[in-house]
């Protein structure tokens, strides 16, 4: 059984806030004859993030069975409890006042039923949410609200509105359609050199995307914006990725709603251009925006939800391991990288994929750059054990570092078996380019009965090689990400 599935009951319980976990635990005290276990393990889940089961099965004297049994149970009692009391963290709810509005179309009281349509169609609007606009509006017709000789007009105009809340909900449902497509191909490039790169840049000459006014509401104004810095961004396009996340945070700026709540949007939008700043070495802009990144949080870190608290972690997690990096010096960031390393292991099952191997790459990189050479290694073979992740430029960043970090630890026997691994897996996926191919056979030609002289030379011609490469064919990304050259130079102009 998968962790993810064996620690249900611990994530359900670690991710409501202490408000609703006194509740739940008064409930449980209210149950008759509720089994004393069943407190315990709820407090015990609650107090550690590491439950341990040996121990608690061993308190309680309980078999296995009746382990599983208790934690079954209160699993299930938990979530009756908080889908009882349960209220929305994003946008406001509409469920009462739907509930609210089918009742008057239920009792004739037809002057209370065109009142709460109105009520609900403000807020739904402001929401985008247009499929409830249309739900209530063909409810109205139904019902025949406005089927009168007085209200013949307004049932026309009834029905008008109907359509135009159909286009801009279909308007909105393609842009999302769209930015769910773009974002997940865009993790599968991030690198110039791709063959298929024009087939995702074709992207830009979707209809959708030729003018914004062809966006019929604010969200999908958004979208407009966000889908193009995806694009940009999935080809090294750094500045216009840039500009076009700040275009779609100032879009959500400018049309806020009360009864909109675009955090996580927002969030997600401002890692996109920090993350271009810091491809860019614009370490200014990016520590001036981090700080608004931070604040975003701390307005919404009231949200009782694990999929807020995950995402903000991962985002967080990667930009700071990136600016680290970009950095080499020491930073105010560094006294985080405990809490990051170990909050990362909590989180690892539930993030986006290309965040997840940056992350694995940013402490292996961060440990490669501080000389503790083992626990980069441990780093890298985390890396490269995510084969189905389709995020190719880490799986590669993974390959070449361990490559550098095992010569380092004067593994050189170990060095072939790299080589000869990296490039299989990576031309199973296409992506065995010139960089990649030159660095791996350069480092298997090092062998450990090789003179220091010897290998100086082999060092000098592997750099100028890959210099030459780095003229005629873009390979920066990868460079970027793990400083390929500047390791290689080292290593002949300091034996």
């Amino acid at each position: 059984m998968p962790n993810s599935i064996k620690n249900n009951l611990e994530i359900l319980i670690q991710s409501i806030d202490k408000k609703l976990a006194t509740s739940i635990q008064k409930h449980l005290y209210s149950i008759p004859k509720i089994k004393s276990e069943k407190i315990a393990l709820f407090k015990d889940c609650l107090r550690s993030q590491q439950h341990d089961k040996k121990a608690f099965i061993d308190t309680y004297k309980l078999t296995s069975v009746q382990y599983n049994t208790l934690k079954h149970q209160l699993f299930k009692d938990c979530i009756a409890f908080i889908s009882s009391n349960y209220k929305s963290q994003s946008d406001h709810s509409l469920r009462y006042d739907i509930i609210e509005f089918e009742i008057y179309l239920n009792s004739g009281l037809n002057e209370k039923a065109i009142k709460q349509l109105n009520k609900i169609k403000e807020i739904a609007i402001e929401q985008c949410d247009f499929i409830t606009c249309c739900m209530v509006q063909r409810k109205a017709i139904d019902y025949q609200v406005f089927h009168n000789d007085t209200k013949k007009r307004e049932l026309e105009k009834a029905s008008k509105e109907l359509v135009h809340y159909h286009a801009l909900a279909q308007n909105l449902n393609k842009y999302e359609l769209l930015a769910d497509e773009v974002l997940n191909l865009h993790f599968q490039f991030l690198d110039k050199r791709i063959l298929e790169r024009d087939e995702f840049l074709n992207y830009l000459n979707n209809d959708l995307l030729t003018n914004k006014n062809k966006a019929l509401s604010v969200l999908a104004e958004f979208l407009f914006y966000r889908i193009h810095s995806l694009i940009t961004l999935g080809d090294n396009n750094y500045t216009e990725s840039k500009e076009y996340s700040l275009q779609a945070i100032n879009c959500l700026r400018e049309n806020e709603s009360p009864y909109r709540n675009d955090y996580y949007k927002i969030i997600r939008t401002i890692n996109n251009y920090l993350d271009a700043c810091l491809n860019m070495n614009q370490t200014a802009e990016f520590e001036k925006m981090f700080d608004e990144f931070t604040q975003q949080y701390k307005e919404n870190n009231k949200l009782p939800s694990r999929f807020f608290q995950t995402s903000y972690f991962q985002f967080r997690c990667s930009l700071i391991l990136n600016y680290i990096w970009i950095a080499k010096e020491k930073t105010s960031y560094h006294k985080e990288l405990p809490y990051l390393e170990k909050t990362f292991f909590l989180y690892q099952d539930e993030m986006i994929p290309n965040l997840k191997l940056d992350i694995l790459l940013g402490f292996a990189r961060h440990y490669f750059m501080n000389g503790e050479l083992t626990k980069a290694d441990e780093y890298c073979k985390l890396i490269l054990s995510e084969k189905t992740n389709s995020a190719s430029l880490y799986l590669a960043s993974g390959i070449l570092l361990r490559g550098m970090i095992n010569y380092d630890l004067g593994n050189l026997k170990l060095l072939p078996h790299i080589a000869r691994s990296g490039k299989y897996l990576l031309k199973n996926r296409n992506r065995l380019f010139k960089l990649e191919k030159c660095f791996l056979n350069g480092i298997k030609k090092i062998k450990p009965y090789d003179s220091k002289i010897s290998i100086e030379k082999s060092f000098e011609i592997l750099n100028n090689k890959l210099q030459l490469i780095l003229k005629t064919s873009d390979g920066s990304a990868i460079n970027n990400k793990i400083d390929i050259t500047n390791w290689v130079k080292q290593k002949y102009q300091t034996i």
